[in-house]
C-alpha cells in the first residue's frame, strides 16, 4: 500500500486517525461513479426475492432518474466498514 511506503499510513495509529477521512473520499468516488462497484453484483431491476417482495419494492425508483443516483451508502451504512477493509 502507497500509504505505508509513504509512511502516512504505516501505523494502526496513523489509519484510524485517517479514517473518517478515507472514508469520506471513497463515498465521494462510489457516487461519482454511481455505484458501479456495488451494482457489479446488486442489479437494481434483478432485486427480487419471493420470500422478500418489499426489497424490490424498496428498490424499484432507484435507478430511473440519471440525475440523482441512488446512494447505496445512505441505507446501507455498514457497508462503510467492509470497503475500509478492503
Amino acid at each position: 500500500m502507497i500509504g505505508e511506503i509513504q509512511g502516512t499510513l504505516d501505523t494502526p495509529e496513523k489509519q484510524l486517525a485517517m479514517r473518517k477521512e478515507m472514508g469520506e473520499a471513497v463515498h465521494k468516488q462510489m457516487l461519482e461513479r454511481n455505484y458501479s462497484t456495488c451494482r457489479g453484483c446488486h442489479d437494481i431491476s434483478r432485486m427480487n426475492n419471493p420470500k422478500k417482495p418489499f426489497v424490490a419494492q424498496m428498490h424499484k425508483n432507484f435507478d430511473k432518474d440519471p440525475k440523482k443516483p441512488a446512494d447505496c451508502l445512505a441505507c446501507h451504512p455498514k457497508v462503510r466498514s467492509r470497503l475500509r477493509r478492503c
